[in-house]
C-alpha cells in the first residue's frame, strides 16, 4: 500500500509540476494573443489612415488635373487672342508704315 501511495504522490507531484507549466504556457500564449489583437488594431487604424490620406491625395491631383485643364484652355484661348491681335496690330502697321515695292513684309516683332 505504502508503494502504491508513494506511486500516486510521485505521480501527483509530476502533475502539479505539468500544470504550472501548462498554466505558464497558456498565459503565454494568451499574451502573445493579446499583443497579436493589439497589433491588428493599430494596423487597422494605420490602414484607414492611409487610405484617408490616399483619398485625400487622389482628390487633390483630380484638383489638378482639373486646374491644368483649366489653365491649358486659358493658354490656348489666350494665344488664339494674342494671334488676331498681332494680325491686327500687324495691319495697322503696314497701313502706317506699308513695305516697300518688290521687299516681303517684316512681320511686327522683327520692325525697329
Amino acid at each position: 500500500m505504502e508503494a502504491r501511495y508513494d506511486s500516486l504522490h510521485r505521480k501527483f507531484v509530476e502533475l502539479k509540476g505539468q500544470e504550472a507549466r501548462l498554466s505558464s504556457d497558456v498565459l503565454d500564449w494568451r499574451n502573445a494573443c493579446s499583443r497579436a489583437v493589439d497589433e491588428a488594431e493599430q494596423l487597422r487604424t494605420r490602414l484607414a489612415v492611409v487610405e484617408a490620406e490616399r483619398d485625400k491625395a487622389e482628390d487633390q491631383r483630380m484638383k489638378f488635373v482639373v486646374m491644368l485643364a483649366k489653365s491649358m484652355i486659358g493658354i490656348r484661348s489666350g494665344a488664339e487672342k494674342l494671334k488676331a491681335l498681332t494680325e491686327a496690330a500687324q495691319a495697322v502697321a503696314d497701313t502706317v508704315d506699308p513695305p516697300e515695292e518688290g521687299v516681303e513684309a517684316r512681320p511686327l516683332i522683327e520692325r525697329d
